[in-house]
């Protein structure tokens, strides 16, 4: 039945580019992704979707118009709630530097840099047992760097203690 229903939907020409525009511009998007996640290159891809999206949306039309009345007003109410969804769910993830740096580290946490700005905030905001822990998870990642005794003497400096701090800076040069 599937199959059935697939064929129908390819033979017309309208929905074939809606699906071969979507899939030409998402297969460059998925090999980038492997290649330069590790990186820090891809932590915030969606704009490399929007090509995609383009034959999505060719896809959402061709759809829409073969329905009656009533189902588009219904395809077009649920389409808008969806991404309002979305829109609302996003704003949260962008509400603060912090609230965002703490969404990407739970998608890449290999991130160096952002674990480290992380730390950062956790030092400005005086967070200095949520500053301890990023940086054990930093040292995961990261052992014997020097970024790594740059964070601890910074994380030293902050809790008043001069002297080991300093010993991590000169660790670090």
């Amino acid at each position: 039945l599937i199959s059935v229903i697939i064929l129908k939907f390819f033979r017309n020409k309208l929905f074939l580019f809606g699906v071969l525009w979507f899939f030409s511009g998402l297969i460059p998007v998925f090999i980038c992704i492997n290649k330069f996640r590790f990186q820090g290159y891809a932590m915030m891809a969606e704009s490399w979707l929007y090509l995609s999206s383009m034959g999505f949306f060719v896809i959402f039309a061709f759809l829409l118009c073969s329905q009656k009345k009533l189902a588009k007003t219904v395809l077009i109410a649920c389409f808008i709630v969806f991404y309002a969804f979305l829109t609302v769910i996003n704003n949260t993830i962008w509400k603060s530097e912090l609230s965002l740096i703490r969404n990407t580290l739970n998608n890449c946490p290999e991130q160096s840099f952002l674990r480290m700005n992380l730390i950062e905030l956790y030092l400005i905001d005086g967070r200095l047992e949520d500053a301890l822990k990023e940086i054990k998870k930093f040292s995961v990642y990261y052992p014997n760097t020097p970024h790594l005794f740059l964070v601890w003497g910074n994380y030293c400096f902050a809790k008043g203690e001069i002297d080991n701090a300093i010993n991590s800076y000169n660790i670090a040069l």
